[in-house]
């Protein structure tokens, strides 16, 4: 498991160097270490819940303040620290072949990955299709709102969760009997994780839902 670690920072210091930052490859290696979770490389080698690399994971939560805060202890500038902090992150996603997506905190991950997810899938959940098919409406636009994630690196569990809570708001046919032009839901989306900060596989929906109105004095109640 290591070794996927080894190769990521090798590859890793041929990236930087090739944009002009000349490290030791120890130094890259706790740069890699920082983004994918852990406080030191010495933190990764010992760690025996996870392995210490990317492989099968879709996404990388990158914990870009503990990267950038080992920027700084290697000596570069705070402006230096960041564009070493930018160039780790896309290094990464490079040696990942574009089939990885790199992100720079967990709230970032939920508004660009989780949340569209939820408006593309969102219909096809058996729960919200099934109050859908009991109305004579059809989709307009989806509103999502989430949770404040938790933090990835704090959890030990072999899925990662995000609470989730929205409406499916529909336009009704004049011409039919109205029964409801909107469906609330609310639920969880959960990834599986496959490293401390990494991810696989594009979420699972559990969800509830309810068809009303917005004439409904109870319809807030899923």
């Amino acid at each position: 498991m290591f070794g996927d670690f080894q190769d990521l920072s090798f590859q890793l210091h041929n990236h930087l160097r090739d944009a002009g930052f000349s490290l030791r490859r120890g130094q890259v290696q706790q740069l890699l270490a920082a983004l994918l979770g852990y406080n030191s490389l010495a933190a990764l080698q010992a760690s025996q819940e996870e392995q210490p690399g990317i492989a099968g994971a879709d996404h990388v939560v990158a914990n870009a303040a503990l990267l950038t805060q080992r920027s700084l202890e290697l000596g570069t500038s705070e402006d230096e620290a960041h564009t070493l902090c930018d160039l780790t992150i896309a290094g990464l996603e490079l040696i990942g072949q574009r089939q990885l997506e790199v992100h720079t905190s967990e709230d970032e991950f939920v508004e660009s990955v989780l949340i569209p997810f939820v408006e593309r899938d969102v219909t096809n959940d058996g729960a919200v299709s099934s109050e859908m098919a009991m109305t004579n409406a059809y989709v307009n636009h989806i509103y999502v709102e989430a949770d404040n994630p938790e933090r990835l690196a704090g959890g030990g569990s072999d899925t990662w969760s995000v609470g989730i809570a929205g409406t499916v708001y529909m336009d009704s046919d004049p011409e039919k009997p109205f029964w409801g032009d909107r469906v609330r839901f609310e639920g969880d989306v959960s990834y599986w994780r496959v490293g401390r900060m990494c991810l696989a596989g594009k979420g699972r929906l559990e969800l509830a839902a309810k068809k009303g109105s917005a004439y409904e004095e109870d319809y807030e109640q899923v």
